[in-house]
């Protein structure tokens, strides 16, 4: 079976790119960061355990797993759920996600205030 990957292009064509997914397998959280956000399910076989903490605190935990703790049997499990997804989406977009959005909304004013205050020229 084929499996498309993707050579790194820059932010602004990757983001494009998974935007127009209907679902992802990746072990890297920034693609991870980015499906959830642009609300493309997201199935992970995590190299890092930040990976899974992502996953949990977007309360999707079941959605990735440890690459050391992956077998064969989960490993399907994922692909299945992959393959369903894409079949039939699944609805991202959740209260868990409006509430993420809404928290990164106020750290994007906090980080630009900032850089404001500190970095405009007088």
């Amino acid at each position: 079976r084929s499996c498309l990957t993707v050579p790194f292009k820059g932010v602004w064509n990757t983001v494009a790119l998974i935007s127009q997914f209907s679902a992802v397998v990746t072990t890297k959280l920034h693609v991870a960061i980015v499906a959830y956000a642009m609300g493309v399910y997201a199935e992970s076989c995590a190299v890092h355990p930040k990976v899974k903490r992502f996953f949990d605190q977007i309360r999707r935990s079941h959605q990735c797993t440890l690459i050391h703790d992956l077998n064969g049997a989960i490993a399907q499990e994922k692909m299945q759920r992959v393959i369903q997804a894409a079949c039939v989406p699944v609805e991202i977009q959740d209260d868990t996600w409006a509430q993420t959005r809404q928290q990164a909304m106020v750290n994007q004013e906090i980080v630009s205030t900032f850089v404001k205050t500190r970095f405009t020229p007088h």
